[in-house]
């Protein structure tokens, strides 16, 4: 089974809330305006963002499969056919439910297949961060804009000054 940790324990019917909960905890971790980021710091919060949506989907799926019955989350190792099918799971050493799973040992089961969470989660992957925004170069811009400003301004004087000879005549 992967090592994950194991997602908080959560209640479906507030799934919405903390789903939102988690999602703000991490906008309130980002160091600066989202604008602001480069795209590498951009995309190492949609990789947060990403792992907790994907532990808190995989959570409340599993909650939902279980149907408020006993549930053990584990990974199907193999499955042999023999005189009926002998399955091997792997389950995590601290799986809720994990007591209730040696208690029934020699005693028929019901395996539910629950979705996997990648069933809810399509086109998390799409999500990208913004490209960088080139740099300004500032010094360059104001230098343009004084250049062009005077330019401007000695056109202006051309037009309206009056030449010595021009005057009024008697």
């Amino acid at each position: 089974m992967n090592e994950q940790a194991s997602p908080p324990l959560l209640d479906v019917h507030t799934v919405g809330a903390d789903l939102l909960r988690a999602l703000l905890d991490e906008v309130r971790l980002m160091p600066k305006p989202w604008a602001a980021l480069p795209a590498d710091e951009q995309a190492e919060v949609i990789d947060r963002l990403r792992n907790r949506v994907t532990m808190h989907v995989t959570d409340v799926v599993n909650r939902i499969a279980a149907g408020g019955r006993v549930a053990v989350v584990a990974d199907l190792v193999s499955i042999a056919m023999r005189k009926g099918l002998r399955i091997t799971l792997d389950a995590d050493k601290n799986a809720a439910g994990k007591h209730d799973l040696i208690d029934a040992l020699g005693m028929p089961v019901t395996l539910i297949l629950g979705l996997a969470p990648q069933d809810y989660t399509i086109g998390m992957g799409d999500i990208k961060p913004e490209p960088d925004q080139a740099r300004l170069d500032l010094e360059q811009a104001s230098d343009d804009a004084i250049r062009r400003a005077k330019e401007t301004w000695d056109d202006l004087e051309a037009k309206h000054r009056k030449k010595p000879d021009e005057g009024i005549e008697p």
